[in-house]
């Protein structure tokens, strides 16, 4: 499928919904032992150290949304729907969402009708060995959520236990997980839906949010145009729009645009704060 005409270039335009996963149980419990320290005069690093050993907790293995979550992905609903509406975007043609159970949940909530939904194994979390990063065998998560296909990822479960089973060789850097996402975008352009939604996680939207401003589209143009200058981190349930465009001629990566507005429902929170442009170290990141 060819785009429009730009710029002497035949190129294949996509519009990409992209949403981070509302509040889940070990979100929960990382402000809490965060809290609990600084509330006792602890540094930021031993505030930082309390967040980690906390996702340690077996009973925090791919956990589900907490009731504020649940609230919030019913808000982002709402919201999409509204701004499909004013804006004048299409609804998606698919969704595709991560196979954790917190991203999974957040789906349900954000496209209750929706007839297309599919987990995808890329989508996933970065994984790095505590147990909220890994998933569920599909066998089992698949019958919490019928009306999701899993039918590529119970195919890859049914040859091995690498994808729900944590081996040492498994654990993702920063610099994989860019990788992912540059394979993210490649699969993106293959693929024929024109409008898709993405629901997933902290630590691959902001290496996708890198891997897109590496390469700027200077041609912007229009007022529902801009570069994203705001920190990469998304908040719970947050959702930002973006447009790719695909030389339909030349290897070369896509063109991003980011698009305005943006929801968040919690806009105040600290995952929304303005970063200091340090990249946060591979060991932190647990979402």
């Amino acid at each position: 499928m060819v785009g429009v005409l730009h710029r002497d270039r035949q190129v294949q335009t996509k519009l990409v919904f992209l949403v981070r996963h509302a509040q889940a149980e070990h979100n929960v419990a990382e402000e809490w032992a965060e809290d609990t320290v600084r509330a006792h005069g602890g540094s930021p690093e031993e505030q930082e150290a309390a967040r980690r050993a906390v996702l340690d907790d077996p009973a925090l293995r791919d956990p589900g949304l907490t009731e504020r979550g649940e609230q919030q992905a019913s808000v982002a609903s709402s919201s999409l729907a509204d701004m499909v509406e004013s804006m004048g975007y299409n609804a998606p043609d698919v969704v595709l969402v991560s196979p954790l159970r917190r991203t999974l949940q957040t789906a349900r909530l954000l496209f209750p009708e929706h007839p297309r939904l599919e987990a995808l194994e890329l989508l996933r979390e970065k994984r790095t060995g505590k147990p909220c990063d890994e998933r569920t065998n599909a066998s089992c998560v698949a019958k919490e959520f019928p009306q999701v296909c899993f039918d590529a990822i119970s195919q890859q479960d049914a040859s091995s236990d690498r994808g729900y089973v944590f081996h040492p060789d498994d654990v993702e850097d920063n610099h994989t997980l860019r990788r992912r996402s540059h394979l993210l975008l490649e699969l993106l352009g293959r693929r024929p839906e024109r409008v898709l939604a993405l629901i997933t996680h902290k630590g691959l939207l902001r290496e996708l949010n890198r891997v897109a401003l590496s390469r700027p589209d200077d041609s912007c143009e229009g007022e529902d145009s801009t570069h994203d200058t705001r920190d990469p981190t998304f908040g719970n349930a947050e959702m930002r729009v973006i447009e790719i465009e695909y030389d339909a001629r030349v290897e070369a990566p896509p063109l991003v645009r980011f698009r305005i507005p943006r929801h968040s429902p919690d806009s105040g929170s600290s995952s929304a704060k303005e970063s200091s442009g340090e990249e946060e170290p591979d060991e932190t990141c647990s979402v």
